[in-house]
């Protein structure tokens, strides 16, 4: 590995270096010195290429989905700047093989990746089909009981044990007779864990 004029290094402040190599950017056809993988000269540049252009270099093909490689936010959806807009990536997908502006609808994913952009994995929805089908597969944060997809155990199991503990069996017989923990059992007799259930 090289670093700048030629002298080898293989970490520069912590970080890997490359060689330097003299490019001309693909936008304005400007000269400048940068690393080799670098196509353009400066952000503005690299951001006044097509949209569609930036959505395909940022995208990871595959046999499943297809992963959005660029900026995601803190749920894990991929953003893309579009004419001076930033519009979800998976969005921009159903947009761009389609056709069609998906409007008030929402783009669902069929696989639950939220930074999968394939099109055949896409679908619209309203809000409110979209958490039917969140809720469908257990995906919802939040979802109290057997919505939850961290949930192990039935409402019909609670319902026993709780009855049970009502009728004075300890924590911890109830526990085993219905395979949960002596700490669900013993929450679930103060009332604070499936508190939900009538």
């Amino acid at each position: 590995m090289q670093f700048l004029d030629n002298q080898p290094a293989s970490q520069y402040n912590g970080r890997m270096a490359y060689t330097k190599v003299d490019k001309v950017c693909e936008h304005c056809g400007d000269a400048f010195r940068s690393s080799p993988h670098v196509r353009f000269c400066s952000r503005s540049c690299a951001r006044s290429s097509p949209p569609e252009e930036r959505f395909w270099r940022q995208v990871e093909k595959s046999d499943g989905c297809w992963i959005w490689t660029g900026y995601l936010n803190p749920d894990g959806y991929g953003k893309l700047l579009a004419n001076g807009e930033r519009i979800a990536a998976h969005r921009y997908s159903y947009l761009l093989h389609t056709g069609k502006h998906p409007g008030d609808l929402e783009v669902c994913h069929k696989c639950d990746n939220p930074s999968c952009v394939k099109p055949d994995h896409l679908f619209l929805g309203t809000h409110e089909e979209n958490m039917k089908d969140a809720a469908q597969k257990k995906r919802l944060p939040g979802a109290k009981g057997q919505r939850n997809s961290g949930n192990k155990y039935s409402e019909e199991t609670i319902r026993a044990a709780r009855d049970d503990l009502r009728a004075g069996i300890s924590p911890y017989v109830v526990a085993k007779k219905h395979g949960i923990s002596p700490a669900l059992a013993y929450l679930v007799r103060e009332g604070r864990a499936w508190k939900h259930l009538p």
